[in-house]
């Protein structure tokens, strides 16, 4: 409760949103007509760290797919143990606050850029997102508002930062300051600029060319 009031926040209805390192992204196929809930687990048995059964999942209907002739019912799993839900909405309750939704990074992250795609056509509109966190990177592509792949990656800034920091024989913390300060610089240069800057790239730090053309609006 004292960070709400401290952040000024108004009112008491709260959406949490999972951490990628606590939930799971997997992409199943199914015959059409098979895509119930018991067909789901019995598909992601072995397929999750843990048993499905005990995991809150909800399933996107990406649409139909051929598979050697065969047509299959393509669906996206975010699926996340029962504890870990059951822990967030504790944290809500005892901060006072009313859980009205709960999603998964990648849905929290579409949701974010949904208000640029209100426009007619902007459905057939196929968009990557890229989410470089601490200690996962997130891609996602969508059609317009619709999530249509995901995929959680275990790569983030934190084994950034340990490559530099081997590569360059210097501590972690210089590293990840290094490596902050360099993003700010490729960030607030003028567009339509080529840029030269050390990056480590592999097992080698090498020199690759930075192109930041003027986004698409």
């Amino acid at each position: 409760s004292e960070l709400t009031s401290e952040a000024g926040f108004k009112g008491r209805r709260a959406i949490a949103s999972v951490p990628a390192s606590l939930s799971y992204v997997q992409h199943i196929r199914l015959p059409k007509g098979e895509t119930d809930e018991q067909h789901v687990i019995n598909e992601l048995c072995g397929k999750l760290p843990g048993d499905p059964a005990n995991m809150v999942i909800r399933t996107i209907d990406v649409g139909q797919v051929m598979c050697n002739g065969i047509a299959r019912q393509e669906l996206i799993c975010l699926a996340v143990a029962r504890p870990v839900v059951l822990h967030h909405m504790d944290i809500l309750r005892r901060a006072r606050l009313t859980l009205v939704g709960m999603h998964c990074e990648p849905l929290a992250i579409l949701e974010a850029f949904a208000h640029l795609y209100r426009r007619a056509g902007d459905e057939k509109r196929t968009t990557f997102f890229i989410d470089i966190g601490w200690l996962t990177t997130k891609a996602m592509i969508a059609h317009g508002k619709d999530l249509a792949f995901s995929k959680t990656i275990q790569v983030g800034g934190e084994h950034f930062d340990q490559q530099y920091a081997h590569e360059l024989q210097i501590e972690l913390v210089e590293a990840r300051q290094r490596r902050r300060a360099l993003a700010g610089r490729i960030v607030a240069a003028p567009r339509n600029i080529a840029l030269q800057q050390p990056v480590v790239s592999g097992s080698h730090l090498g020199t690759e060319l930075f192109n930041a053309p003027e986004p698409e609006m």
